[in-house]
């Protein structure tokens, strides 16, 4: 595969990547018939603009880099992980492309936030049903709660009151889908003690009620 990248020239060979930085014009010329796989990846802040515009990168990775970015690639595409997988995949892309344009200490800070802001989001996987609150997650995440709130935002793309809800949801909607569990039961499992509240949650980011999903769901999987 050739590839002109401002009037430079590269060729790869089988097993190597060829990294491409935003706003780059290119072409591709891929001959004999080979097989090029492509995949664009945007690194994005909530104003949706790329926070490594302009960063260096080298362009061709080889050997084990290469074969690492393909793994991670693949992987965050893969529909069946979760967000936390595709979330550690994206962090780690990261950290190859672009360790050597930033300082140390700078890469260290923002790997450092993700593991913090990841240890979170177990915490809050595994007691859902607990009532969780914003100084008790800053707290677990070392940080002040307004620090706390505008990095997991930030990461995220939710604050920690949204992502929680819909951590929520979610493993609600498992329960009304698997276990015969009455809704109040299945409230105070995922975190609410009013079930009027949760219907109401639910309804408003699901758009019907937890017993019109339960029966939807139900009838999908030829179940009474």
């Amino acid at each position: 595969m050739r590839t002109d990248i401002d009037g430079k020239i590269y060729t790869i060979h089988d097993n190597e990547a060829l990294v491409i930085p935003p706003n780059v014009l290119h072409s591709v010329a891929c001959p004999d018939h080979c097989l090029l796989n492509y995949t664009h990846l945007l690194f994005r802040n909530n104003e949706s603009v790329d926070p490594f515009l302009g960063r260096s990168v080298h362009y061709v990775q080889k050997g084990e880099i290469a074969e690492r970015l393909r793994f991670l690639i693949e992987k965050l595409f893969d529909s069946r992980g979760s967000f936390v997988d595709s979330l550690l995949s994206a962090v780690e892309i990261f950290s190859l492309l672009y360790k050597e344009s930033f300082q140390t200490g700078h890469i260290q800070t923002v790997l450092e936030q993700n593991d913090r802001m990841l240890k979170v989001i177990f915490f809050m996987q595994k007691n859902l049903q607990m009532k969780l609150t914003r100084k008790q997650l800053a707290k677990l995440a070392c940080l002040s709660e307004t620090r706390f709130h505008y990095v997991f935002k930030a990461l995220i793309g939710h604050s920690p009151k949204e992502y929680l809800i819909r951590l929520r949801i979610q493993k609600a909607k498992e329960f009304l889908t698997i276990s015969d569990d009455n809704i109040e039961a299945i409230a105070s499992r995922c975190g609410w003690s009013d079930p009027v509240f949760f219907a109401r949650q639910f309804k408003r980011k699901e758009g019907i009620t937890p017993h019109m999903f339960r029966r939807r769901q139900r009838e999908k999987m030829l179940l009474p």
